[in-house]
């Protein structure tokens, strides 16, 4: 929990979770490859010493929510699915979410869906769950839950690797790699298909290095970040996620309360 604080913090400061930034990167956005130099710092820091503040942090393990609520998983995730799907539902009929852009961003009336690579947001209900989805291929080609903070410890293992002499390795995790560079292809096709490409504000130089040393730190700390935890271990009703993915935004909310207030 501590460390997945610590992770918010970062994605706060920083302003993406640690896939958003390769986004982020292909996109144009301003400092956003200081905040990746970042990301690879935070990793080799919690290569370095993570291991030992693990095993000093490290407490008791919660229950899945399955085994707390006394259900099978079927049904379990039945129930926590339309219950969050109620939410989303919720907040959407509160708090619309084409009334966070401007009309000028969208092509056709602003009541309209488009959800063409041109248009300059697609509804975040769609779009989380194309998302989610991405777990089918990750799972049935790889054996693999998705998690984006494992990247940066691969380009760190690779990149010491080569520095030792020991020539080419990724560790078995070759996967990551491609899953970077298609981040980055895809932030890139999106923001010239948009006609947004370098025209999105980004955070400083400082509060991006730091916000990334922070964010991927933390993240590899905990064992995940919003896709480890937040989409892998979610829907696999972990308990520890469910905990990990509070703290995460328990941190952010913290960080930008005191932002605001500087």
């Amino acid at each position: 929990i501590n460390a997945e604080y610590m992770g918010g913090t970062g994605m706060m400061l920083a302003i993406p979770c640690p896939g958003m930034v390769m986004v982020q990167l292909g996109a144009g956005v301003p400092n956003a490859f200081i905040t990746v130099l970042g990301g690879l710092v935070g990793a080799v820091l919690a290569t370095k010493f993570g291991p030992n503040l693990a095993r000093r942090l490290a407490g008791s393990s919660l229950s899945s929510l399955d085994s707390a609520l006394g259900l099978n998983f079927p049904s379990a995730a039945l129930v926590t699915g339309v219950l969050l799907g109620a939410s989303v539902y919720l907040l959407e009929l509160l708090f619309p979410w084409r009334t966070e852009l401007s009309p000028m961003s969208f092509r056709f009336a602003p009541q309209s869906l488009d959800i063409t690579m041109s248009a300059r947001a697609w509804p975040p209900a769609v779009a989380g769950a194309l998302i989610a989805l991405l777990q089918v291929p990750a799972v049935l080609l790889l054996r693999k839950t998705l998690g984006s903070s494992a990247a940066y410890a691969t380009c760190v293992e690779i990149g010491s690797t080569l520095v030792a002499g020991g020539g080419w390795s990724t560790g078995g995790s070759f996967w990551q790699l491609l899953y970077v560079c298609a981040s980055i292809l895809g932030g890139w096709l999106s923001s010239v298909s948009s006609h947004t490409f370098g025209t999105v504000a980004g955070p400083g130089p400082t509060a991006a290095f730091c916000g990334g040393v922070l964010m991927i730190f933390g993240s590899r700390l905990a064992g995940g970040c919003t896709s480890g935890h937040g989409l892998s271990g979610m829907g696999m009703l972990s308990g520890n996620s469910i905990a990990a993915v509070c703290a995460m935004f328990g941190g952010g909310i913290a960080t930008a309360f005191l932002l605001q207030m500087s």
